[in-house]
C-alpha cells in the first residue's frame, strides 16, 4: 500500500470510462476537500422527480356537503409519467420518499349564495382522515359569505411508498350553485414533486 501523487489521470486514448474501486470498496473523500465539477453527472445526490403539475379549463360541478374529487385533467408536465389525467385524477408516484404536495383551487359563487363551508384538501389513499388529509378553507355556519369567487391553497409533505401509496385533490363545499374557476388563468393547479432527502 501507499500513497500515489499526481496531478491528473486520463485513460490511454483520451476517451473511455476511469474506474475508482471495485464492489464492496469505499473511497473516501477526507474533510476539507472540495469537489469541483465542470462536467455531466450522473448517480450522486438525487432528483425531485417524480413530478407533474395539472391544471383544468373546464368548470366543475360542486354538490352541496358532498366531498368532490377535483378533476385536474391537463398535465403542464409530468416527469415519471406518475399522475393519471384522464380517469382517476391521482399521482400515484413509483419511486418512495417524501412528497411536496400543493392544491390550490378558485371556487366560483356567482348568484351569491350563502357558504356555510369551503375547504380545498388533499387525500391520500382515498381518506380525509388526519394524517391523510390536508385541508385549507374556511367554515362560517349560517353566515352569509356572499362572494363571487374566492381561493384557497394546501401544501403538505407526505411519505409515499413508491408502488401503491397515492394523493388525490378534492374539495368540499357546503352551498348551492358552487363550481370550480373555468378561467385557465385562475382556476388553480395541481402538483407533486419528491423532495431531496
Amino acid at each position: 500500500m501507499g500513497t500515489i501523487k499526481t496531478t491528473n489521470i486520463e485513460t490511454i486514448t483520451g476517451s473511455g470510462t476511469l474506474t475508482l474501486g471495485q464492489s464492496g470498496e469505499t473511497i473516501t473523500i477526507p474533510s476539507g476537500v472540495t469537489i469541483t465539477n465542470n462536467g455531466t453527472q450522473t448517480g450522486f445526490g438525487g432528483v425531485n422527480t417524480p413530478s407533474f403539475l395539472a391544471y383544468k379549463t373546464t368548470a366543475q360541478s360542486l354538490t352541496s356537503n358532498v366531498n368532490t374529487k377535483v378533476q385536474w385533467n391537463v398535465e403542464d408536465f409530468d416527469i415519471g409519467s406518475c399522475y393519471d389525467h384522464a380517469t382517476n385524477y391521482r399521482f400515484t408516484p413509483n419511486v418512495a420518499g417524501k412528497y411536496v404536495i400543493t392544491h390550490c383551487l378558485t371556487v366560483n359563487n356567482s348568484t351569491g349564495v350563502d357558504v356555510d363551508a369551503l375547504f380545498v384538501e388533499i387525500w391520500k389513499n382515498g381518506s380525509n382522515a388526519y394524517p391523510s388529509i390536508s385541508r385549507q378553507g374556511l367554515n362560517s355556519v349560517s353566515t352569509a359569505n356572499n362572494f363571487n369567487e374566492i381561493s384557497f391553497c394546501v401544501t403538505k409533505i407526505f411519505d409515499m411508498n413508491g408502488t401503491t401509496d397515492y394523493v388525490e385533490a378534492y374539495v368540499h363545499a357546503a352551498g348551492t350553485n358552487l363550481q370550480t374557476d373555468a378561467s385557465s388563468n385562475e382556476v388553480g393547479f395541481f402538483s407533486g414533486y419528491k423532495l431531496i432527502t
